[in-house]
């Protein structure tokens, strides 16, 4: 097991209060008792962990990104002195990003970002209209303001990802037309967050929904990168390869939060399961971040694509090498644990076996058989 992906919790606390979100508005109250900020010598020590880590996995490198919370509220000096003090000490094998909500962004945060190569991803979620849910404390919709900050960082020269939630509210010809309006180059698209116990009826017809957007996508000669489309068509063509990440591939996922007051955890989306989803203690001034691989619950977690972790219904499926069986939170139930498939298994089915057919067709690949949506078995 490796560590390649640390989530860092610099900041617990957030400007805004969209109404999906996991951490406030969920089950995870976690933040009640972090710091609201990661102070300078938690985040001193635990770069010394990842100077540690790194020596002694030689050819490795790592990825970092900045979390919330909102991480921009840590300020602007910490950002200088951890890249600064990273970079001296492990050099180019720490990459860095940031996950903003884009509100704060000024001309001064961009200077820091291409100063120090730190990736910025913002969350928008398509048009306005879209941007419903994300709104302030006091209720008032955010989207001009994180549009503002989009603008300015293009401005700049830099090249935002965009992270954006499903809303099938919105048609997918005018979500692609609104990505392509703002010259999105990089987007991602994320599932709602769900449990067996949780799980919004207003969700229903993801999978068709995304068939369509692919159909919209992959007939535009001049099209951005959405990085759940191309994994899968990777998948369809090279299924042995490894591909993939939490949501969906055959990866391990060696990912680990790190809490704004420096506890080692695993990441905070399996809290959307319930609020006690989480390890025994572990922390960066008493433990190597490969601690955590004691757990049970991380081991889950790391291999979670793997058959020994997959119900007996997904280790039967014909696609279960692409799909890996969902993100591992969405597979849970109060009942049955992680031993279900994911809530959103027919999306899944829908948008994977529409993209193997469709690429098999379009190159020709006679070895790969077409898969019938009637194959899918309702659970």
């Amino acid at each position: 097991m490796e560590i390649n992906h640390i989530i860092l919790k610099v900041a617990s606390i957030c400007n805004l209060s969209c109404d999906y979100c996991y951490v406030f508005n969920k089950q995870d109250k976690s933040y009640l008792i972090q710091n609201n900020v990661m102070t300078y010598e938690i985040a001193r020590t635990l770069i010394n962990r990842i100077e540690k880590y790194l020596s002694r996995n030689t050819n490795k490198t790592i990825c970092i990104t900045f979390h919330g919370g909102e991480p921009l509220m840590a300020g602007k000096l910490f950002y200088e002195q951890f890249a600064s003090e990273l970079h001296s000490k492990v050099g180019n094998r720490a990459m860095l990003s940031i996950q903003t909500n884009g509100t704060l962004i000024d001309k001064e945060w961009c200077d820091i970002f291409k100063k120090y190569k730190i990736a910025v991803g913002i969350s928008i979620d398509g048009d306005k209209e879209a941007n419903i849910h994300r709104k302030d404390k006091d209720n008032v919709p955010a989207y001009d303001r994180i549009i503002n900050g989009y603008i300015l960082l293009v401005k700049n020269g830099l090249t935002p990802g965009i992270l954006s939630v499903i809303n099938t509210k919105q048609s997918p010809q005018d979500y692609y037309n609104y990505l392509k309006s703002i010259d999105a180059k990089y987007v991602d698209c994320l599932f709602p967050d769900a449990t067996y116990d949780t799980y919004d009826f207003s969700c229903r017809g993801i999978g068709m929904w995304l068939c369509q957007l692919f159909c919209i996508w992959i007939n535009d000669k001049n099209r951005f990168s959405i990085r759940l489309f191309e994994s899968i068509i990777k998948l369809v063509i090279k299924p042995y390869e490894k591909v993939g990440g939490e949501m969906f591939g055959n990866t391990s996922n060696g990912v680990i939060d790190i809490n704004s007051n420096g506890d080692i955890d695993i990441p905070d989306t399996l809290r959307i399961c319930n609020k006690e989803m989480k390890t025994d203690h572990y922390d960066i001034f008493n433990n190597n971040l490969n601690d955590i691989f004691r757990e049970d619950i991380f081991q889950r977690f790391y291999d979670s694509h793997s058959n020994k972790y997959l119900a007996d219904k997904c280790k039967k499926c014909v696609i279960k090498n692409i799909c890996g069986g969902g993100i591992l939170a969405h597979r849970y139930s109060k009942n049955n644990s992680f031993d279900n498939p994911s809530v959103y298994c027919y999306d899944l089915f829908c948008i994977i076996c529409y993209i193997q057919n469709i690429i098999c067709e379009k190159l020709k690949l006679k070895k790969i058989e077409r898969i019938d949506i009637n194959d899918f078995k309702a659970w």
